[in-house]
């Protein structure tokens, strides 16, 4: 890198794993090997969501025909926030020189609380990222990036749907098992339930929430996105009964 040898953003948590409205904490290090000139050293929190499909058309008569090829794409933002890392902003122009060593440069920003949740996707992604810069005077601007994970929680509590479609299944679950009997035990009278005392139990408990669910519900896809309710059917059998 010349005369910068190193440039980095070093973020306080390892993971790189924030919720929405937490503040992002790190430092940028610096390591110049001789004198720099520069503008200014500026960190920057982007959030940036991308979408990009392609459409293919048959256009025109007989043999004329051919094939014409839309490509639909779009962005939005969701943080676009910047300040300079060497205290007061300097004029327009206006150089200065870092002698040669290393340096750290503190940052903070607070996320928002409503930050949508990082996303990877065929079509497009939602990305988090923070980027130090160095402006030279001669635009040959260096900089160095890390990206990051935002988590926005969902309270389903607060969700009316959701709250109502996790009481029919329960109220469903409790309503065909809660007077069968055991098989294992037909001489006891005692409910049978899944109980969730190991890994094992855990997986037959998976299993069987998804027969539940899925008889009363064969419009909704694989086990695997249900099996979110399937444990929570589990550990609520598990508390009331």
């Amino acid at each position: 890198m010349g005369k910068v040898n190193l440039l980095e953003v070093v973020l306080s948590n390892p993971t790189g794993v924030y919720f929405a409205g937490q503040t992002l904490q790190g430092h940028v290090n610096l390591e110049l090997n001789n004198n720099l000139k520069l503008r200014d050293i500026r960190i920057s929190v982007r959030g940036k969501a991308f979408v990009h499909w392609t459409e293919q058309l048959m256009r025109g008569p007989g043999e004329s025909r051919f094939r014409e090829i839309r490509h639909h794409s779009s962005t939005e933002e969701y943080v676009d926030w910047s300040q300079s890392l060497l205290g007061r902003t300097s004029e327009s122009g206006t150089k200065r020189e870092l002698p040669a060593g290393q340096y750290t440069y503190p940052f903070q920003f607070q996320l928002p609380s409503n930050a949508p949740t990082s996303f990877e996707g065929q079509y497009g992604y939602l990305r988090y990222w923070a980027k130090v810069t160095i402006e030279r005077p001669s635009n040959n601007d260096q900089s160095a990036k890390k990206v990051f994970t935002v988590i926005c929680p969902v309270d389903l509590n607060r969700d009316p749907t959701a709250n109502k479609m996790y009481g029919k299944l329960a109220n469903l679950f409790l309503k065909r098992e809660a007077t069968k009997p055991c098989k294992a035990d037909a001489q006891r009278e005692e409910i049978c339930k899944p109980r969730l005392h190991s890994q094992q139990d855990l997986s037959a408990c998976g299993d069987y929430c998804q027969q539940i669910i899925t008889a009363h519900s064969p419009g909704l896809p694989s086990r695997y996105t249900l099996a979110f309710l399937a444990l929570l059917l589990c550990l609520f059998l598990d508390e009331a009964i």
